[in-house]
């Protein structure tokens, strides 16, 4: 609903400088900002252990899904949504 956290924009300009979207993030990528995720809800895994891990998330009954990339980039680390 295009609603976010009066947190989002702080946590989002704390690494502006940093982080640059991609053309194809899309609100997905927010997610990274939203501080209500700070709860272990987003992990970062080595691109060739994802199916591995997925899989072992989804035999424990748990919701997960692969939800971007990040790579590097000219002025810094990229995001892409997936």
């Amino acid at each position: 609903a295009g609603i976010f956290s009066t947190l989002h924009e702080g946590n989002r300009g704390a690494v502006d400088d940093r982080v640059r979207l991609g053309e194809q993030a899309g609100l997905r990528a927010q997610l990274l900002f939203d501080p209500q995720t700070s709860g272990g809800l987003l992990m970062s895994v080595a691109p060739e252990r994802v199916d591995a891990v997925l899989g072992a998330l989804h035999e424990s009954d748990a919701r997960a899904a692969l939800i971007g990339d990040l790579g590097e980039a000219d002025g810094g680390p990229r995001i892409e949504a997936a």
